[in-house]
């Protein structure tokens, strides 16, 4: 009887046998064919992108050249990066091929020139103060109010102030006005 009870040793009591994990992962579903033209993208930047508008955000499609196919009813722009984004547009066929082209503007630029603008302004309010100071310490005793070597010196330096804040200024604008344009052929 004891041999009876004895076990093999190779009969081991087993668990059930578990599913191997993680599971094996399902076949993900079929995409949608798009139909739609195929863009081909040419920018002057290499940072700039062809994007497309989703409910929630911007997401960038392609870069150039680009050879996608896109459906017609999507809202697109160029930009992404440091560049400027363009104004949205669509594709104006249904098929084909549909080339974007674009003189991409510069974030950098922009910001750049909207500081030299802030900066220009500054510096011109700061002019016309020490020139209108530097009336203060003229002659009272002659004549035509001829200042002396002080009020010419604080007169000098508030024109030299405007000159600088109106050329700053300019550049300012020039730098601010720094766009995307986007023509589609």
């Amino acid at each position: 009887m004891g041999l009876a009870l004895e076990r093999p040793a190779h009969a081991e009591m087993r668990l059930a046998q578990a599913p191997p994990w993680p599971p094996p992962p399902l076949t993900p579903p079929m995409a949608p064919v798009v139909v739609g033209p195929r863009v081909t993208l040419h920018v002057d930047n290499p940072n700039a992108r062809l994007q497309a508008y989703t409910p929630v955000r911007w997401v960038d499609v392609c870069l150039d050249p680009c050879g996608v196919i896109v459906d017609q009813r999507t809202l697109l722009r160029v930009g992404g990066g440091t560049s400027m984004a363009s104004q949205p547009f669509q594709l104006p066929r249904p098929s084909g091929d549909v080339l974007v082209e674009a003189q991409v503007g510069s974030k950098v630029k922009h910001w750049t020139g909207l500081g030299l603008m802030i900066g220009g302004g500054v510096a011109a309010l700061y002019g016309v103060f020490y020139w209108q100071f530097s009336r203060a310490f003229r002659d009272p005793d002659t004549p035509d109010g001829v200042g002396n070597n002080f009020s010419d010196s604080i007169r000098n330096i508030g024109l030299t102030a405007i000159g600088v804040g109106v050329a700053l200024e300019i550049a300012g604008i020039v730098l601010f006005s720094s766009h995307t344009s986007v023509e589609v052929h």
